[in-house]
């Protein structure tokens, strides 16, 4: 006969004295043949026995007599023995909806209850009722000492209220149930470093946050006699007496002794030094060379008054790594900045070259040779090299490639290759190269890009609407303007008909009824249309106004122009792309969109 067959026949044994309630169970499923995990036990009673001084053998307490369970002066006591045996019963288990699980801390001080994900909890008396009594099976099998058990009854309520919500428990969620009784731990010396533990605060040079609690410094404290979660006694224990607090501070963080402990504060924002246990907070940092492997990254933020000067300066090394990040008030490097490299910072200043890959965000940069893509409010480059600048003003000395979007674009000496959008101006002191290519549009301010993207989207979807119902309403108007006259035929044959006391036929009625509800619903068309156009005109009158400064836009090439070279003036409201290929011979410096803005002028002068 299978498992299955043997618990369908099972009947329930009542077990009414023992200590160990799983060998019980263990006991009768090998005697049955039965798998273990298909039994459970029920606790029916508990039974109490105590030995102390004057009482030198176990004697069972009547119900009267358990009041010692509450008195922790007693419970704290050397001589006093705690035994309990159960009464049970073993039957098979059923199938449920939800799972638990009971766990001791390590020194069996507290005594945890949790819930497991996946469970389905319902929060009723009934199920509430049922949890905690197999709360209490589980707790007799592990031998704990039952005591205030009205208490793990009211925090097991308060769990089940927490997660009622639930269909499902989406985690496990995990509650003290029960603790020792007594007095308190045994505390040694320790010095507790929380940046250390934090994963946001790895690396040498940690970003910390002004009033960020920094370490814990926690006083030695005698631990006191008392009873575990099993009924153990626990000895009084003394800490080490030579133990003695190591840390070293300065003036930049804050010493809060607070009883038991020392609590260690930031008194400002940048960057924490920590070394043979001397504690600080610097703003600027002088680092030969910032590597994700040594270093870490360097992330100050923004809005803290940090400095990071990274010297590494030779021209085959890199002073700001692969992948290396540094966020700060101020950034210099003296040298290169590497592979997938990252700068954010209120200036930043690169006497280096900048990777391809590299990114830089600043609200003012200045930088040697660039590759990378940086976007600030004012860039100057000294060389610019096939990378990419977004900005408000730009300048450039040498501009070899690249591409950049500005509102303002200086170069002094241009070369080739370069693509230039502008919204407002363009201004070459040489032309040294050509197959340069050179667009003023409003697109090109990148503070107003992402605007006008959206603006110009939402103009086109209104212009398809519109179009679409105003062709509807053409179609609508051309059928009642067909029907009309019948209708006003119809009208008068009711009108009459209804004076000489004469019914009209149903479906001359039908007819114009649908006339008149043709009318209603062309009405409704009508003042869709009206309310579209009047989105629309609000749309196009914002994107007229980011287009203003464009149309007085030019471009000054101060000692004309050289070799092939193309401008672009392209307009958004009417859609509008001027074209002209510049030539030494007949164009002048100066180009310019005419007051109609039909055409490029070419003039002579200063704009």
């Amino acid at each position: 006969m299978g498992d299955k067959a043997k618990i369908l026949t099972f009947q329930p044994l009542f077990i009414a004295d023992c200590e160990e309630p799983q060998k019980e169970l263990e006991k009768i499923a090998q005697d049955r043949k039965i798998t273990p995990a298909l039994l459970e036990v029920k606790l029916q009673e508990v039974f109490y026995f105590l030995k102390s001084e004057g009482k030198p053998h176990f004697e069972e307490l009547k119900e009267s007599e358990l009041g010692f369970l509450e008195d922790e002066e007693f419970l704290s006591r050397p001589d006093v023995e705690i035994r309990q045996r159960f009464a049970i019963i073993i039957e098979p288990q059923k199938e449920r909806k939800y799972s638990f699980s009971l766990r001791l801390g390590e020194d069996f001080r507290e005594l945890f209850l949790t819930l497991h994900k996946g469970s389905q909890i319902t929060y009723n008396a009934v199920f509430l009722e049922e949890l905690f009594e197999r709360v209490r099976a589980q707790k007799a099998i592990m031998r704990v000492l039952f005591r205030q058990e009205a208490k793990e009854r009211e925090r097991i309520a308060s769990l089940l209220k927490e997660l009622q919500n639930l269909p499902f428990l989406d985690k496990d969620y995990e509650i003290l149930l029960a603790q020792s009784a007594g007095g308190g731990r045994c505390v040694e010396a320790t010095l507790i470093l929380h940046f250390q533990e934090d994963p946001a605060l790895q690396g040498r040079f940690p970003t910390i946050k002004e009033e960020m609690l920094l370490a814990t410094f926690l006083k030695p404290q005698k631990g006191g006699a008392g009873r575990d979660c099993l009924g153990n006694y626990i000895p009084p224990k003394e800490p080490s007496a030579s133990a003695q607090n190591p840390l070293r501070i300065d003036e930049s963080i804050e010493e809060r002794d607070e009883g038991n402990k020392i609590n260690y504060y930031a008194k400002e924002s940048g960057y924490l030094l920590f070394e043979e246990y001397r504690l600080s907070i610097t703003q600027k940092i002088e680092i030969e060379e910032v590597d994700i492997k040594t270093t870490g990254s360097l992330l100050g933020g923004l809005d803290a008054p940090t400095s990071v000067v990274v010297k590494e300066n030779h021209y085959l090394k890199e002073a700001l790594g692969d992948g290396a990040k540094i966020e700060a008030g101020e950034v210099e490097i003296a040298g290169n900045i590497g592979s997938g490299s990252e700068i954010r910072a209120n200036r930043v200043t690169i006497s280096g070259q900048t990777h391809q890959t590299s990114k830089i965000h600043a609200q003012s940069a200045s930088i040697e040779a660039h590759k990378g893509w940086v976007e600030a409010d004012e860039v100057k480059v000294m060389r610019l090299e096939a990378g990419i600048i977004r900005a408000q003003k730009v300048h450039i000395e040498h501009a070899h490639g690249g591409k950049v979007y500005a509102k303002e674009i200086s170069i002094r000496f241009l070369h080739s290759n370069l693509q230039a959008f502008a919204s407002e101006k363009i201004e070459i002191f040489e032309i040294m190269g050509e197959d340069n290519k050179f667009t003023l549009t409003p697109e090109a301010n990148p503070k107003i890009q992402s605007r006008l993207a959206t603006l110009l989207r939402s103009f086109e979807e209104l212009s398809a609407a519109l179009k679409t119902k105003i062709k509807k309403f053409n179609e609508e108007a051309k059928e009642i303007k067909a029907l009309r006259p019948l209708a006003t035929k119809i009208k008068a044959m009711i009108d009459l008909n209804r004076q000489e006391g004469v019914g009209t036929p149903a479906y001359l009625q039908e007819k114009l009824k649908s006339y008149i509800n043709l009318l209603k619903y062309t009405q409704a068309h009508k003042e869709e249309i009206e309310k579209l156009q009047g989105e629309r005109h609000a749309l196009s009158e914002e994107i007229l106004s980011l287009q203003a400064p464009t149309l007085a836009s030019y471009i000054w090439s101060k000692n004309g122009w050289k070799g092939y070279n193309e401008v672009r003036f392209k307009l958004l409201l009417p859609p509008k792309d001027l074209f002209i290929a510049p030539k030494t011979s007949i164009h002048h410096g100066l180009l310019r969109l005419d007051e109609h803005q039909q055409s490029i002028l070419n003039q002579k002068g200063v704009p």
